[in-house]
């Protein structure tokens, strides 16, 4: 069994250098416990994410002790946007670890399954960019959650973590909105454009 030091989130990011460039997961990956942190010891870092479904780091974008740049937009920061508080990046998902470099991201901040028995952690329904993210950054701090499960093709050895930190909120939900005419009539004209035998 791999065997980990748990850090108190608040030790680590109170830590980190001024004007760090930041990573995070995103979707029901997002280390909303990190991020929660960051909120509190922003200084002057830059965080860097694709859809996000909580933004515990509001009151840092708010104040300007931190910068965001996302190219997902959300409810949360559509207003921040308009002002130019917060950045858009139109930009392709396959395009995100090339911007990755650009930037000269150096920290990671992941949601991860605790270590199996051959050392590794998953990124759990997190696919996309944060697998390009780990192997690009030289700091990586993962928030362990033993509610992540454990999948395949995402999972990456533990001695790529940096920081081990102790989840304290849930993993993030997509929750359903309200159904309407507008949304019915949208999947009424989605479904009649889905041949029969369709995969």
């Amino acid at each position: 069994m791999t065997t980990f030091n748990l850090q108190d989130a608040d030790t680590v990011l109170s830590s980190l250098p001024s004007r760090t460039r930041i990573v995070a997961s995103p979707g029901c990956g997002s280390p909303t416990t990190l991020l929660e942190s960051l909120n509190r010891h922003a200084d002057g870092h830059r965080v860097y994410s694709g859809l996000q479904l909580d933004y515990p780091f509001l009151d840092a974008l708010a104040d300007g002790r931190l910068e965001h740049y996302s190219w997902h937009v959300m409810g949360p920061i559509r207003r921040m946007v308009d002002e130019g508080r917060v950045h858009y990046v139109p930009t392709r998902a396959s395009e995100v670890p090339a911007h990755l470099e650009r930037w000269d991201v150096t920290t990671a901040f992941v949601r991860v399954s605790p270590p199996d028995e051959h050392g590794l952690v998953s990124l759990g329904p997190c696919g996309s960019y944060p697998i390009e993210a780990v192997s690009r950054c030289r700091t990586v701090i993962a928030e362990v959650d033993e509610r992540v499960p454990f999948t395949f093709g995402n999972q990456f050895p533990v001695d790529r973590i940096t920081h081990f930190v102790a989840s304290t909120q849930p993993m993030p939900l997509y929750e359903l909105g309200e159904s309407s005419h507008v949304s019915g009539r949208i999947a009424e004209m989605v479904v009649a454009m889905i041949g029969d035998g369709a995969t």
